[in-house]
């Protein structure tokens, strides 16, 4: 039995270790630039080293995802969704500090630990890459002829705007 637990804590170090290196890898080069993603990856980092942090890890362990990068995703949106109620988010965490004190905010506050490890348990997280706003693009044009004109506003929730820039400015997508 003894070589079974080896196993199943040499997999968990795998992953945990897989988990740390796409954290520092998007701290180096965040998802679309964004510094604030930057600032909590490497924020992470750090503390993942304390016994909330290797929690939080542990958690995101258990759903298996099929890329590390969706669990750093649905980490950052499931502490992201505690700090929108705040008036200081999103303006000051394009620092690691910033979000280290949210981190330890979070989990010494009964309520937002619960919230988050139940977010880590259950939820799916969404994707805010740019390039996925083509759809919406295509859709705007194959809608013009059916509509009196062509849309002028179109609402598709726009995280920073990367996308929306990009629709607005007649940029090209990937």
């Amino acid at each position: 039995m003894h070589g079974g637990t080896d196993a199943v804590l040499s997999i968990m170090l795998s992953i945990m270790t897989d988990m740390i290196s796409e954290l520092q890898r998007q701290a180096i080069n965040p998802p679309a630039g964004d510094e604030r993603i930057a600032a909590f990856s490497q924020a992470f980092v750090h503390y993942a080293s304390t016994p909330e942090g290797e929690d939080w890890l542990g958690i995101i362990e258990g759903r298996k995802f099929e890329a590390v990068s969706y669990g750093a995703n649905l980490l950052l949106r499931a502490v992201q969704k505690q700090l929108l109620p705040q008036d200081a988010y999103p303006y000051e965490y394009d620092e690691e500090s910033a979000w280290h004190e949210a981190f330890v905010s979070i989990a010494n506050n009964t309520q937002s630990a619960c919230q988050l490890r139940h977010d880590l348990e259950t939820k799916v997280t969404q994707s805010n890459v740019v390039e996925r706003y083509k759809a919406f693009k295509l859709t705007m044009e194959l809608a013009a002829p059916v509509i009196s004109g062509a849309p002028t506003i179109l609402d598709v929730g726009c995280s920073r705007n990367h996308g929306l820039k990009k629709l607005a400015l007649n940029l090209p997508f990937k």
